[in-house]
């Protein structure tokens, strides 16, 4: 299954020393059982909270929208919504060949739909399918080759962030109209206070590029003595570790045409497949009156508001930051149904995903070659 097709060591010989070991989503539910559910029902309560005050305060708007909806668009939906799935899969598929790891796209694939299931379970929603995924993948592996595993994802989460953020700051950029026209709780908020947002909106999203496109630099912050002595220390305490995941970050640099091509493709392909899962939605109510650009405005901020690991899977911060742009859009009142139903669309999927543990018969460790 999984293998790191590669050496740089001396001698050509992969080290076979032991590395630390990874927590596991089951190991960490045995560690602390009782922490691990407290959190687990806290992210509920706020989710469901945030969910129940949308509808106490849109209630009649949401009623008419459940009421008008035809809910044969969920079937386009639930398309779109799934081939974004499919592509965060391949993506992470081609960053592994890239660096030697071998993974096929059929395991990259069940690997991928675990995570989003996990991502209901574990707190931290989209960010804690990715600490599953990087479980699961650290006890697939064989000894010597953990760490250009686990680093594949982690280059896969910075490439997905990089084509949300970037995305984002043009779409913000174009959208300024429409984000002042945005309320709260149908408050009408001052232009200082919304041009603050908007500056707070485009400044993270330009930090969080920036800490992603850190991580290459790392050749010249080890110039700095410091951080070459730390370099040095992490590289002895992790036998090698350290090394090897500069190494292959080393080859992901020289790469970068392969990487520019994959964050264009996540711009359409991943990030754009979301934005028109919620569009059919949004044609369920039969509105014809639809600004593409303020659709993917909406979708783009409420899905980087959802990456906030305050409630289940993003579930209620990401509807409440949905709305208020889809009405700062100029939408009809019962698109109040929409952000609901877009939880409702990724909770049903995510569920679903439980079917690739059953699916998933391969062993947990292998060096064999994948076709």
């Amino acid at each position: 299954m999984f293998g790191y097709n590669g050496s740089r060591n001396s001698g050509g010989q992969k080290s076979q020393a032991q590395e630390p070991q990874v927590t596991t989503p089951q190991n960490t539910e045995k560690d602390s059982p009782l922490k691990k559910t407290l959190v687990l029902f806290i992210k509920i309560a706020v989710a469901a909270v945030i969910v129940a005050l949308l509808i106490k305060y849109n209630y009649q708007d949401f009623r008419n929208g459940i009421r008008e909806f035809n809910y044969y668009w969920f079937i386009p939906a639930f398309i779109a919504y799934v081939t974004h799935m499919f592509f965060c899969s391949w993506r992470w598929y081609r960053l592994a060949q890239m660096i030697g790891v071998k993974l096929s796209v059929n395991e990259a694939f069940v690997v991928t739909m675990q995570s989003y299931f996990w991502s209901l379970v574990i707190p931290g929603g989209a960010i804690g399918g990715d600490v599953a995924r990087l479980a699961i993948t650290a006890k697939r592996q064989p000894p010597g080759a953990k760490a250009e595993g686990i680093l594949t994802i982690l280059m896969d989460r910075a490439i997905g962030m990089v084509a949300l953020f970037g995305m984002t700051i043009v779409l913000v950029l174009l959208s300024i109209p429409q984000l002042m026209n945005i309320e709260i709780a149908g408050t009408e908020l001052s232009n200082t206070v919304k041009i603050a947002g908007i500056i707070a909106i485009l400044l993270l999203c330009i930090a969080g590029n920036a800490a992603m496109m850190a991580l290459f630099f790392h050749r010249q912050l080890t110039k700095l003595a410091i951080v070459r002595r730390l370099f040095a220390w992490g590289d002895s305490q992790s036998h090698g570790m350290v090394q090897r995941l500069t190494d292959a970050i080393d080859l992901y640099a020289k790469n970068w045409r392969q990487l520019s091509y994959l964050t264009i493709v996540s711009v359409f392909m991943v990030h754009g497949m979301t934005v028109l899962a919620v569009l059919f939605l949004i044609y369920g109510l039969n509105i014809s009156q639809i600004s593409l650009i303020g659709i993917f405005t909406a979708v783009s901020i409420g899905n980087i508001a959802g990456l906030i690991p305050l409630s289940l899977s993003g579930i209620g911060l990401r509807d409440a930051v949905l709305l208020g742009l889809l009405r700062a859009d100029n939408l009809p009142d019962n698109i109040a149904v929409i952000p609901i139903l877009y939880s409702a669309l990724i909770i049903g999927v995510n569920i679903l995903c439980a079917v690739f543990f059953i699916a998933d018969s391969g062993s947990k460790t292998s060096g064999k070659e994948n076709s």
